[in-house]
């Protein structure tokens, strides 16, 4: 299964939806793809997420942990699960 994002560097899973990194040159952007068949991924969406002011959020770090992506933006931690963007 190639998810098609050259650079990513990390994914959260829920065993049904995958978040993706956008890969190189695209920090603070994201794909969300769902399996379709085995071994076959959607084409995906597109997902930039927004801090408290409102403005595109540019991580300073990233983890993927399990169904969750957690993002660091200066002294700010925020957390998504995949459910949530579902």
């Amino acid at each position: 299964m190639n998810p098609r994002i050259s650079g990513c560097s990390g994914v959260a899973t829920d065993g049904y939806h995958f978040l993706f990194d956008g890969g190189y040159g695209k920090s603070g952007q994201y794909v969300l793809k769902k399996n379709v068949k085995p071994g076959s991924l959607s084409k995906g969406q597109n997902i930039r997420f927004l801090n408290d002011d409102q403005e595109f959020l540019q991580p300073h770090e990233q983890d993927f942990r399990k169904n969750r992506l957690l993002l660091r933006e200066g002294s700010l931690l925020y957390q998504v699960a995949i459910e949530e963007l579902l």
